[in-house]
């Protein structure tokens, strides 16, 4: 899909979130269950909050893998570091944590 995805929150006047969308692939056409598949990577930013959101849409491997997972990442584009990271199903769950601290461990 081309173009962009213009996104405004009744509650945050001001924000304007602005999303690319990912590619479609039409799988199963010539043998199995025809379905369709989201893949490519989505970027949404807000200027007004310094956010970027980062997020790969995986598409299934021929003999691996699951349908409609993702992973990503959302920063603060003002020092580039990350706040949450995502992962899951885009049809089911997607769990937003927090990103572990780096430790090394003392020998």
């Amino acid at each position: 899909m081309q173009g962009t995805t213009h996104l405004y929150l009744v509650d945050h006047p001001g924000e304007e979130y602005i999303a690319t969308n990912p590619n479609i692939y039409a799988r199963g056409i010539i043998f199995g269950t025809m379905l369709l598949e989201l893949g490519d990577t989505v970027t949404i930013k807000c200027e007004k909050t310094n956010l970027a959101a980062e997020i790969d849409f995986k598409v299934k491997g021929y003999f691996s893998g699951s349908y409609n997972s993702i992973q990503g990442r959302i920063k603060d584009t003002t020092t580039n570091g990350v706040l949450y990271n995502i992962s899951g199903k885009w049809t089911d769950t997607i769990l937003i944590q927090t990103p572990k601290p780096n430790v090394f461990p003392l020998f």
